[in-house]
């Protein structure tokens, strides 16, 4: 979901293929990391699902197994944003501002 949005408004949005593929790697239900976590959240939030019926199959170490995957990759995906964002990258390439190169 995240890079269809990067992709709708032109941003070829990058990750490492470590992260990528353990953010995908299948944790439960047929879903990685990323994608287990928006589910119960949904469940929970819709009240389809109870906090106590939430991780009851999961250890504390598989929740901290899951979120350290899903913290790698956010944090990839939000620097990515930074980049494109400062780097104007949003703009066509004959509009964007010149950058400044840092004296060393």
């Amino acid at each position: 979901m995240i890079h269809r949005v990067a992709l709708r408004i032109g941003f070829d949005l990058k990750v490492s293929k470590r992260s990528f593929k353990d953010v995908k790697k299948i944790v439960r239900d047929d879903l990685g990391s990323m994608a287990l976590i928006v589910s119960l959240r949904n469940k929970l939030a819709h009240g389809s699902m109870s906090f106590a019926e939430c991780g009851r199959f999961d250890t504390v170490n598989d929740l901290k197994q899951i979120s350290k995957r899903v913290a790698a990759y956010l944090r990839e995906v939000v620097e990515a944003f930074i980049t494109y964002i400062k780097e104007h990258k949003y703009l066509r390439p004959e509009v964007r501002p010149q950058q400044e190169i840092p004296a060393n």
